[in-house]
């Protein structure tokens, strides 16, 4: 199974967040998962204040878990893979928050950046688009109108 990662750590924590990610991560092959692509690391201003902090930055990250083929597999585990890291990543104190959630139908995981690049060109495709169905009204209207 493929699941995505993403943890809060606070701004000050920011000299030491490749020290916190060593031990995410792990935490996270100690459970048996494997990590897949680069980690995309976003800073960020919060909603709202968490445990005092007003700036944070948020690290994304997918991975995979090996899913138990047989019952006799799944009885000898003594524990779902995500619920002991869910217990071990609410034991390490420098993750404001975090979340896990199955990546199987999540899009491709982009930077800042690349989401933008995105978006720019979308923009510049709709709107060739909507040039060109305008050059096409206008010659519908001159042959009906046979100007």
């Amino acid at each position: 199974m493929i699941y995505e990662l993403c943890y809060l750590v606070a701004e000050a924590k920011k000299p030491d967040i490749e020290k916190i990610a060593l031990t995410v991560h792990d935490v996270l092959e100690k459970s048996g998962g494997t990590l897949s692509g680069t980690p995309v690391m976003e800073e960020r201003k919060l909603s709202y204040p968490v445990k005092h902090t007003t700036r944070g930055v948020y690290v994304t990250q997918r991975f995979t878990l090996p899913v138990a083929d047989t019952d006799q597999e799944r009885d000898a585990s003594t524990a779902d893979p995500i619920a002991e890291l869910t217990r071990q990543y609410n034991l390490l104190h420098d993750l404001l928050r975090f979340i896990i959630v199955r990546a199987d139908e999540l899009p491709p995981l982009q930077t800042k950046e690349e989401r933008i690049a995105q978006d720019q060109k979308r923009s510049q495709e709709t709107l060739h688009r909507s040039m060109r169905s305008k050059d096409a009204i206008d010659t519908e209207l001159e042959k009906v109108l046979k100007i």
